[in-house]
């Protein structure tokens, strides 16, 4: 799932229809790390596990970066 979500992002530069994968990774990596971060809480998850959700974390500001600088070419 994460090759096939990095294919995506690197195709929606050139084909416009394939943008909707990067607003749907967006919610979805915010939601990996809210998972993670209550598992880590509970004890059930390590370190490990909350700095993988801190990288998806990351990884939203250049989605979002992404995403505002791609809208302006399709106007």
């Amino acid at each position: 799932m994460v090759a096939l979500s990095g294919v995506a992002f690197a195709l929606s530069g050139t084909y416009r229809q394939l943008r909707i994968f990067i607003l749907i990774a967006v919610p979805g990596k915010a939601i990996v790390f809210l998972a993670l971060t209550n598992l880590f809480l509970q004890g059930q998850v390590g370190v490990l596990g909350l700095f993988i959700g801190i990288g998806d974390l990351l990884f939203i500001i250049p989605f979002l970066l992404y995403l505002r600088a791609t809208v302006k070419h399709e106007e």
